[in-house]
Parts: C-alpha cells; structure tokens; sequence
C-alpha cells in the first residue's frame, strides 16, 4: 500500500480554497480536454454482515483516498473510438445519454442529476498515483481490511469497448456534496474546504 506523506502533496503551486460549488462552476467552464491531477475521496460502502460468515462488519468509516492523474472536459465516445481504431478496429461506438443526470450545456465535463441538485465532474483517469484506506479518518493498511468479505463486489468487465486497453473513466461528485479533496489544472491548486 503506498501512504501519503504532506510532503507528497506540498508544492510552490498556489493554493486556492473553493466551495464545491464554486469547483463546479470551474469545471463547468472548461471547454477543451484538460489534464489535472486530482485527489477524490470516496467513501467505501461496506456491509453490514460478512459475506460468507454473517458475522456484523467491525469497521467504521471506511474512506478510498485516490490520487491520479486524469483528464476533464473530453468525450467519451470520441476516446472509445480513438482507442479501437489504434486497435485496428472500427470507430462506430454508440453511447447512450446518462439515464440519471444530463450534461451541463452540451459539455463533456460536466452532468448534474435530473433533479438538478447535484453535479458531477466526467473524468477520463490516465494514471492512478496512488491508493489509501482511511478508517474513521485515520489511514490504515488495505490489508488489514476485509474488503473481500465487507467491501462492495467488483463489477464484472462488461466488454463494452470492444477494445484491448480499456478507456476508464469516472463520474465523481463535485457539489454540493463533493468527493474531490484537490484538483491541479492551469497552475493552481483549487482545494475544497470553506472558503
């Protein structure tokens, strides 16, 4: 497991502390593909029984602390499409619309959900950094975490692509309720706190 130190995540790019409402507006206003660096937290939706054993779950909360690199403010289908036709296949994937949100003025960047009350940022993740457990706040070794037996099921690969090397791509919550703790894009660190 690799683990964060401060010295990590300390450079001489300025700091800028935003609401995530005002992180949305941001990302809303991206018009080109735009890579950033971004750190997510997502909270880990454990069991309350053990799979197999039935025994209560001992866990608090359980958070994934994610650094990655990614890009924002590109098309999905466009890069499915770019990834077959290098793979010698056929640039002809058809994606439907989100059944639960709807992009926010025709961008790729950004959805908010049908009933308007919160948005999300469309990431497309290139490298992932590094991963971290938080129980109740406090980092923990991944392997000390039955994520087998409390932790939510992988999801099967679907095969959708129909490529070799996957597009991964992530929807993430962005306001009011947001999961980034940082994004980095155009010499800025936009941290989200109460601003």
């Amino acid at each position: 497991m690799t683990t964060l130190s401060n010295a990590a995540v300390t450079s001489a790019v300025p700091r800028v502390t935003v609401t995530p409402v005002e992180l949305a507006q941001r990302v809303a206003q991206v018009k080109a593909s735009t890579i950033v660096s971004v750190v997510i937290l997502t909270a880990v939706k454990m069991l309350k029984k053990h799979r197999d054993t039935k025994q209560a779950c001992p866990y608090g909360e359980i958070t994934k602390r994610t650094v990655m690199t990614a890009m924002v403010g590109t098309d999905y289908s466009n890069a499915v499409d770019n990834r077959r036709v290098k793979e010698g296949g056929e640039a002809d994937v058809e994606v439907a619309p989100h059944q639960w949100a709807d992009h926010v003025d025709g961008k790729p960047a950004i959805v908010t959900n049908k009933a308007g009350d919160q948005s999300y940022a469309n990431l497309r993740v290139l490298n992932v950094s590094s991963v971290e457990y938080l129980q109740d706040g406090a980092a923990v070794d991944a392997d000390s975490l039955d994520l087998d037996g409390y932790g939510p099921k992988k999801p099967a690969d679907s095969g959708r692509q129909m490529v070799d090397d996957a597009v991964i791509w992530r929807t993430v919550k962005l306001a009011p309720l947001c999961s980034f703790e940082s994004m980095r894009a155009n010499g800025q660190e936009l941290v989200v706190g109460v601003a």
